[in-house]
């Protein structure tokens, strides 16, 4: 009988759950570390579409933000990575951001590091930090906005 199989259907001790229940328990976001900062992605609002603008001035603008990233900023450092396997292409070029089109609700178009998570998601939030999108899905195409603040 393999270690894994004994634990099956059978209760489990869970010895942390005092701590998690009174509060005690530190999880990795309550440990401070000097020199930290903090990541905040704009995301695709749109299932499907082509990015005509971005305008970052605003983020780049809120105090505490150390700095605000685009695709084009990214390639450089990512252009050797590939999706491996995946039909019909074969491999395709990872990104982390989205360049010219989005492909996913959700999708990370823009990433701000700052001194404190606060003041990221308050730059991605920065009116009028925008990105336009021309929907590619269906048969409309129409301008709208695909991340805004």
């Amino acid at each position: 009988m393999t270690s894994a199989a004994r634990f099956v259907g059978q209760r489990v001790a869970r010895h942390e759950d005092a701590r998690f229940l009174t509060g005690r328990a530190q999880y990795v976001d309550d440990i401070a570390m000097p020199d930290t900062v903090h990541v905040a992605f704009a995301r695709s609002h749109m299932a499907k579409g082509t990015i005509v603008s971005i305008d970052v001035d605003a983020a780049r603008e809120v105090p505490g933000v150390v700095a605000v990233y685009l695709a084009a900023d990214l390639d450089a450092v990512l252009h050797d990575h590939k999706v491996d396997d995946e039909p019909p292409h074969g491999e395709r070029p990872f990104r982390l951001l989205a360049a010219d089109d989005v492909r996913c609700v959700g999708e990370p178009i823009v990433m701000v590091v700052a001194d404190s998570r606060y003041h990221a998601e308050d730059a991605v939030d920065a009116p009028p930090f925008a990105a336009g999108c021309r929907s590619t899905a269906g048969s409309a195409r129409t301008r709208r906005p695909c991340a805004t603040g």
